[in-house]
């Protein structure tokens, strides 16, 4: 297991070094780091699904969940589920078609096509994978369980945790690079952020997944998100070149109006986006 950690602790330190590169400097990360970065995460990847194929659990996996569920109450299991709601089907696929809706209406042509193209790919190869390595999921003999699924088995990798670190990831990156630095739009990509790390710990703390299956999804998202960084920097610099840019204040006001959608996903969109770039 501590081998493992270190495989982690390698991995987290890469993606920040790769992430730092990248935000401070506003251009397209060098392939070869995209691609060391891939091996590395698909390697420990595929280190924790051969453990997980040849055990049901580990001990820290069990460990992992019950400290976080020492902190139950009857509020932060509702909260935990609430968070965790967005990322079930049907709500899943809505939210992705207005992640989507959203982007293109800010005019963002390339980051539209990117998530159109890359978000039900990957979520479908996210469930191959589940079904194919098939672990089970955690059991109430181990584990409380907060709810209930039909379904105890495809625990690994985590669907929610790969969905949320493509999607959120990627319109962190928009936010990043299409909006004004203001203290709205830190508020902005610190929501995205926070929301991904209460997603994760809410799969764990209500027992759908295993500490281990969140890792493994955290891994496969980041992934696939680089790689889709990497892909609509080239499309838009190859086929986007002549676009005119919109205001940087009707990106913000309209990336804002993103987040609120995204919080309410149920709700249509009633105000008028031609107004919010007057």
């Amino acid at each position: 297991m501590m081998n493992l950690l270190m495989f982690v602790l390698l991995a987290v330190l890469f993606g920040y070094w790769l992430a730092n590169y990248f935000w401070a400097r506003q251009r397209a990360v060098p392939d070869v780091r995209l691609i060391v970065y891939t091996v590395l995460a698909v390697g420990l990847f595929a280190l924790v699904a051969f453990d997980a194929t040849s055990n049901l659990y580990s001990p820290d996996d069990v460990e992992i969940t019950r400290a976080l569920q020492a902190w139950r109450s009857p509020w932060l299991d509702n909260f935990m589920i609430l968070i965790g709601l967005p990322g079930t089907p049907p709500q899943t696929l809505i939210l992705n078609v207005l992640f989507v809706l959203i982007v293109l209406l800010c005019r963002l042509k390339p980051e539209a096509l990117t998530l159109a193209i890359f978000v039900p790919t990957f979520g479908t190869l996210g469930t191959w994978l589940r079904c194919g390595i098939n672990r089970p999921r955690p059991s109430d003999d181990l584990v409380f369980l907060v709810g209930e699924l039909k379904d105890r088995n495809c625990s690994y990798p985590s669907g929610h945790t790969i969905n949320f670190t493509v999607v959120l990831g990627f319109m962190f990156f928009i936010g990043l690079t299409q909006l004004a630095p203001s203290w709205r739009r830190n508020l902005l990509l610190s929501l995205y952020a926070l929301y991904a790390i209460l997603m994760e710990l809410s799969r764990i703390y209500v027992g759908d997944h295993w500490a281990s299956d969140v890792l493994a999804g955290y891994l496969l998202g980041s992934v696939f998100l680089i790689w889709m960084i990497r892909f609509c920097q080239w499309v838009s610099s190859r086929f986007f070149t002549t676009a005119q840019p919109m205001s940087k204040t009707a990106a913000e006001m309209r990336l804002l109006l993103f987040c609120i959608c995204s919080i309410r996903e149920y709700n249509s969109l009633r105000i008028s986006v031609d107004a919010l770039g007057s």
